[in-house]
């Protein structure tokens, strides 16, 4: 996904209600870029937050990306 032109401070915003410092994370990958860019699903692991992109995305903050 790439965060909407403008929406920078709004996704941050967004994020950080949802994974306060010292979250757990579960990163699933999917893919790897050439230049070694992981790209992976991330969810929370201490309460329900569902993958944080298409939460971004569902929230008009973010466009999402092909991947792969």
């Amino acid at each position: 996904m790439a965060v909407t032109p403008g929406s920078e401070a709004a996704a941050q915003a967004w994020l950080r209600l949802r994974l306060p410092r010292h979250t757990r994370v579960n990163l699933r990958p999917l893919a790897e870029s050439e230049e070694g860019v992981l790209v992976a699903r991330v969810s929370g692991l201490e309460r329900a937050t569902g993958d944080l992109a298409e939460g971004l995305v569902a929230a008009g903050l973010a466009s999402p990306l092909p991947c792969g």
